[in-house]
């Protein structure tokens, strides 16, 4: 009988160590829910971060929706657009290209925020192992022709948010936008080429 009792002992013993580390690796999962799709099709829009792979996005069907509008497939790139508003009124639209999405962009059409609220959606954005803030670029917001000033901030040389307001006076955000430093430099050189004068053709002789 003491035999028995010390085998199911054992058992029981062992079914509790393993429910444990299975729990423990739960919770990691649940604790790491950044850029995370769930098994219903959703992602947490609110805390998705530039670099996300597009696959994760075409996953999230019940949150994201593939705009199929020529413009926004200009250049190879694809645009994502949210399904519903975050809980600050921004639409959130995704460019991606090359299979990770490169900009994210958070639009406050109907409920512009202050700059303090731009600035803190603007560094949510950026994934965790981003470089501090190293330069910022206000000097839009002196100029008085310039109706929607943009304010540029630096991320080192990976990362380039920027901030557009509705005025130069009110200091009302329009749009929170976080490119890929690279990529966004890309595109501008292919945008630069391709409007480059080619040179003139000579006749055949």
């Amino acid at each position: 009988m003491f035999a028995i009792n010390k085998k199911q002992l054992l058992l029981a013993t062992m079914s509790v160590c393993a429910t444990i580390s299975l729990v423990g690796c739960g919770s990691a999962d649940v604790a790491d829910k950044t850029n995370a799709v769930t098994k219903q099709g959703t992602i947490d829009v609110e805390t998705m971060t530039v670099g996300i792979p597009e696959q994760s996005l075409q996953k999230a069907v019940f949150s994201f929706a593939l705009d199929d509008t020529p413009i926004a497939h200009t250049g190879g790139k694809n645009q994502y657009m949210a399904r519903n508003k975050l809980k600050d009124g921004a639409v959130v639209l995704a460019q991606c290209k090359n299979g990770q999405c490169f900009q994210l962009q958070h639009l406050y059409r109907d409920t512009p925020v202050s700059a303090e609220e731009g600035e803190a959606a603007m560094k949510a954005m950026l994934p965790k192992d981003a470089p501090p803030q190293s330069k910022v670029d206000d000097s839009q917001l002196s100029d008085s022709k310039i109706k929607m000033p943009v304010v540029g901030y630096y991320f080192g040389d990976d990362y380039y948010g920027t901030i557009t307001y509705t005025n130069p006076s009110d200091k009302k955000v329009f749009s929170v936008t976080v490119d890929k430093l690279a990529v966004l430099r890309e595109g501008k050189e292919a945008s630069a080429a391709g409007s480059a004068t080619p040179a003139e053709e000579k006749p055949a002789q």
